[in-house]
């Protein structure tokens, strides 16, 4: 498998796939919207949802910058997380300009 060494490549894989994990949650959340959960269970599915999804979308964003910052590349791991928000801002602010057009 070839390693990749572009650090803006790096970053917009990972904001890519931070993209991609949201799109399909709100897929999920969308097909389950006319679901009626209750009162209590209702709040509970968000909430969980949401630590999930902290939890994955940690990873994905931190997980190899972690650990190029444990094998003592703390720069590279930093511009990487800068690239991945840079990234994932470009990704935010396309879609807010597509709905404002739609």
């Amino acid at each position: 498998m070839k390693k990749i060494k572009n650090k803006a490549l790096i970053g917009f894989l990972q904001a890519l796939a931070v993209f991609m994990y949201v799109l399909l949650v709100s897929a999920l959340m969308w097909l389950l919207l006319d679901k009626d959960f209750g009162m209590f269970w209702g709040p509970v599915l968000v909430l969980m949802l949401f630590v999930i999804s902290a939890a994955i979308c940690g990873a994905l964003v931190f997980g190899y910058p972690i650990k190029l910052a444990l094998d003592k590349k703390i720069s590279k791991a930093l511009i990487i997380v800068a690239y991945t928000l840079l990234f994932s801002s470009v990704f935010w602010l396309i879609i807010a300009l597509i709905m404002n057009y739609v």
